[in-house]
């Protein structure tokens, strides 16, 4: 009589369950190696990602401070007070070995006026100006920053990097 050992067919089976349960984890392992994604490593590229949030909350707050007031005076206190933010971001550029230039884009903000001005039929604005960097238009007796164009300049070891932040402030 022939006695049949079924211990090897279990260590058998056992050695393929294993190995199944081993190929995700070794797909996943050569996966960590993948190419980063595109736009994220665009942003990082260009070294401003930073720099450009930074400047689109301070030029949202400036806005926002520069509506209280008499109309006339609306870009002098937004000129200030981007003034004083592009003053902190020098501050800090130079904590991190890097020197910022900030100033405004007369040329994208004279475009965004020309091109992209709010109106319409059932809008009463006046026509959109653009004031150096600063698109301004009247709306019901008082003066609406509709954009403002900076041009950036980033200088560190790594180089030189200059990008252009149109900021639109909420209405």
């Amino acid at each position: 009589m022939v006695r049949v050992n079924r211990r090897g067919q279990v260590v058998l089976a056992a050695a393929v369950v294993v190995a199944v349960a081993l190929v995700p984890m070794f797909v996943a392992y050569l996966q960590l190696g993948h190419p980063p994604d595109a736009a994220a490593e665009a942003a990082r590229a260009d070294g401003v990602a930073d720099e450009r949030r930074y400047l689109q909350r301070a030029t949202t707050t400036a806005t926002e401070d520069a509506r209280t007031g008499p109309p006339d005076g609306t870009f002098r206190r937004l000129n200030a007070s981007l003034g004083n933010a592009t003053a902190r971001l020098a501050a800090r550029g130079a904590a991190r070995d890097r020197s910022y230039r900030v100033g405004y884009a007369p040329e994208t903000a004279t475009r965004i006026a020309r091109e992209d001005c709010p109106g319409g039929e059932n809008r009463a604005f006046g026509p959109c100006d653009a004031v150096a960097g600063v698109v301004l238009q009247p709306r019901a007796n008082t003066t609406a920053v509709v954009a403002v164009a900076l041009s950036l300049r980033v200088r560190s070891p790594r180089g030189t990097t200059n990008a252009t932040v149109v900021v639109r402030p909420p209405a």
